[in-house]
Parts: C-alpha cells; sequence; structure tokens
C-alpha cells in the first residue's frame, strides 16, 4: 500500500552489466525520484502529518536487483542517508554455485551450435561474473571445502579480468557501510539448487548431498549463506515448495514464514 501511485519508481537494470554500471543509474534514478516525490504535493502532505522527518526511500529488490541496490547504498552515501529499508527477495549476497555450471566444458551451453554462441556471449558479460559464488563451494580432493578462484574460472572457460573485476567490486561493497538504511531480507526455502562443486579437467559436477556451507565454511542449514550478508539484521525465512501439491494441504497451504526481525516498516 503507497499514498500515491507517483511514491513508486520501477527501476529496469540490465543484468548483462556490471552490479557497479546498474548501481550508478540507480543511484541517480532514487535521488531524483526522491526530490521529484518531495515536491509532490501527496508528499509535501506525508511530511506534514509524519513532523519529525522528510520521506525516505525504500528499495525492494529481487534477485541480482539486491546487489544492484546494495552497490547503490556503498558507493553513495547521499542515497544511503536518504534509504530508510531495504527489502531483498531471494538475492544471492554471496552468488550462485550453479552459475559455474555455464563455464564448464560439459555446460549445456555447449551442446549446439547456438548455444555455444549463446555461451560465448554469457562469457564476455560482467554480470555474470557477479553471480559466482564467493564461499566455500568447491571440494578438494581431500573432501575438505574451499573458495572458487579467479583460476578456477579461468580453467572452466571464464574470463580471468572479468571475475578478478567482480571479486574486487565484491569486496569493497562488502567493506563500505550503509548509513542508517534498515536490511531486511526474505529468502526461499525447499528449492533444490547446487551447493558445492568438483571441477574436474574443466567440468564443473554438481555435489547437491554436501551440507551446504556458509560463508566461513561451516555447514548452514538453509539459505543463510547465500541470501543474506555477513551483517544481516535477520531474515524472513519462507517455505514456498518448487511445485505445489495436489490438493489442499493442512494448515497455511504455500506460505510457511518465521520472522526473524522486526519486519520492515510500512
Amino acid at each position: 500500500m503507497v499514498l500515491h501511485d507517483e511514491a513508486v519508481l520501477e527501476f529496469p537494470y540490465d543484468w548483462r552489466l556490471s552490479v557497479e554500471s546498474s548501481a550508478r543509474r540507480l543511484t541517480e534514478a532514487a535521488l531524483r525520484h526522491l526530490r521529484d516525490w518531495r515536491a509532490h504535493p501527496a508528499g509535501r502532505a506525508s511530511a506534514f502529518r509524519r513532523s519529525a522527518d522528510r520521506p525516505k526511500l525504500v528499495l525492494v529488490a529481487h534477485s541480482m536487483g539486491g546487489l544492484v541496490a546494495q552497490a547503490a547504498l556503498a558507493a553513495s552515501p547521499e542515497l544511503a542517508d536518504a534509504t530508510r529499508d531495504l527489502i531483498t527477495i531471494g538475492t544471492p549476497f554471496h552468488g550462485i554455485p550453479g552459475v559455474a555450471g555455464f563455464l564448464g566444458s560439459d555446460s549445456r551451453l555447449r551442446r549446439s551450435s547456438w548455444l555455444r554462441q549463446l555461451g560465448e556471449a554469457a562469457r564476455t558479460m560482467p554480470g555474470f561474473y557477479d553471480l559466482l559464488p564467493d564461499t566455500r563451494c568447491v571440494v578438494t580432493p581431500d573432501g575438505d571445502l574451499r573458495r572458487l578462484t579467479v583460476e578456477d574460472i579461468g580453467a572452466i572457460g571464464g574470463d580471468k579480468s572479468l571475475a578478478l573485476e567482480a571479486e574486487e567490486a565484491r569486496h569493497r561493497r562488502a567493506a563500505a557501510a550503509w548509513g542508517p538504511t534498515q536490511l531486511h531480507t526474505i529468502a526461499g526455502t525447499s528449492q533444490p539448487t547446487p551447493r558445492t562443486m568438483t571441477l574436474v579437467n574443466g567440468e564443473v559436477r554438481f555435489s547437491p548431498d554436501i551440507p551446504r556451507p556458509d560463508e566461513d565454511g561451516d555447514p548452514a542449514d538453509g539459505p543463510r549463506a547465500w541470501t543474506a550478508p555477513a551483517d544481516e539484521e535477520g531474515t524472513v525465512w519462507c517455505r514456498c515448495p518448487a511445485r505445489r501439491p495436489p490438493g489442499p494441504p493442512p494448515g497455511c497451504p504455500w506460505w510457511d514464514s518465521t520472522v526473524r526481525c522486526p519486519p520492515a516498516r510500512p
């Protein structure tokens, strides 16, 4: 629910571009929208009723969009001061192991001529490398876990320079202060996704039965390691089955959530 339709701005971004590139565009668009809203009659009325503070932004982002919002807040103190809340839905703050599978020699993007062309194009897209995992998700010969490295990415067919740029950008985002912005993350469960991988002669083989590691390499239960940054305020866990069973099950049919922190203010 919003006070007025013009209080909401949709921001489209190109997932092929780097997260930081899209973040710069988001910063400009968000601050311009906030200025326009504060000058809008409904915005002025809202500020008058609140009397304590001028209206601020609430960013709602899905999947990779959460990375774009995170990068924008990290790079712009002005935007961070002007943003009250960031709500992310299924954002892979620590990357997605399955993305590496598109680079390997056994990738589905190598199975036909037109798919190979698509794969070659994907390997040149900076945004693709922003989604690679940065936790300990590679199974070693002795059964331990380690991080995916730039050298690994080059060995399976990726662009090492783009991988390095994405890694450095991820570290900058993690080290930056977010200002007064409150973070609220929503993460789905019960979705069958790859957890760890083994690299063999340029191939990427996923190991779904090995426990999912957190950012420190320890086993983690659920999506915490992937959908919340290290300093998260809390997470709303949502049980969303990949397929709905026939007929209504008892209780709440499709949404079983536990609020781990105070929800975002309306």
